[in-house]
């Protein structure tokens, strides 16, 4: 039995989770929710302080951070059995036993 892909290359799997959370958290929370709120504080005549940027881009870094980190825990070997074992349909190889 060889090992699922994610298992046998956990850095590649936990490179491709920060590829595909962080790209689109990077640009909702760093880019589109900055201008929302920019346009929301406009028509009330205020402005959007520039730390707000900063705390959303540092959130945004959290988030993806977070979901690399889980990536890389998943693809340990004994927690791939263990979700094999009771959470079959969670595992990356369901099947495999």
């Amino acid at each position: 039995m060889s090992a699922p892909t994610q298992v046998a290359r956990p850095w590649r799997a936990t490179a491709r989770t920060v590829l595909q959370v962080g790209i689109p958290v990077i640009i909702g929370l760093g880019l589109v929710v900055p201008e929302i709120v920019q346009i929301i504080l406009e028509e009330s005549g205020e402005a959007m302080p520039e730390s707000v940027r900063a705390v959303l881009l540092g959130a945004a870094a959290a988030v993806t951070a977070l979901a690399a980190i889980i990536t890389r825990i998943m693809a340990i070997p004994t927690v791939e059995g263990l979700l094999r074992h009771h959470l079959s349909g969670l595992a990356a190889d369901p099947d495999a036993d």
